[in-house]
């Protein structure tokens, strides 16, 4: 099946955001073709598809061009409203910071601290046990203990129990 044919189904598949005219010509063979062209050909101008194929459409861009100053980005009313603004919204999520750098230094820091976990691990436990000393400390974390701890859930002390393992008085 082309890809023309699959975006087709899925343009009659759209249902109330679907006009009758359109169902018409999604169903039609010149619009599959003309969407293969547009979409799914070598040297396409338009992405139909995921944010990784508009990422990857971009850098062949880049990369053919040299480089550009702005994307520019159309709607169609293929798809109802909502579907249209989640579209949108996965641009901005994924596809643009992708594109513009935004990642890499994330990424970058994500592996250092997978590399050094055991570093991590170690200061974490030695600022919980400096905590759990201190009888207000302990009390404190009581009350802040929370998804934003930098200890995960797993790892939080049993503060029910004093640091010899008793439960307070």
């Amino acid at each position: 099946m082309s890809a023309g044919k699959r975006l087709s189904s899925a343009i009659c598949r759209i249902g109330p955001g679907c006009s009758a005219g359109q169902a018409e010509v999604s169903s039609g063979t010149v619009a599959d073709e003309a969407v293969d062209k547009t979409a799914f050909a070598p040297g396409a101008v338009a992405t139909i598809g995921t944010p990784d194929d508009l990422v990857a459409r971009i850098k062949s861009v880049l990369e053919i061009s040299g480089g550009f100053g702005t994307v520019v980005g159309f709607v169609h009313d293929w798809a109802n409203p909502e579907n249209t603004m989640r579209s949108w919204d996965m641009v901005a999520r994924y596809a643009v910071p992708e594109i513009n750098g935004y990642l890499a230094r994330l990424r970058t820091s994500r592996e250092f601290v997978a590399n050094n976990r055991e570093y991590f691990n170690r200061a974490r436990e030695a600022v919980m046990a400096k905590i759990t000393e201190n009888p207000a400390a302990a009390a404190a974390l009581t009350v802040t203990k929370s998804p934003l701890l930098a200890a995960s859930a797993g790892n939080v002390p049993d503060l029910s129990q004093g640091p010899d393992g008793i439960a307070p008085r």
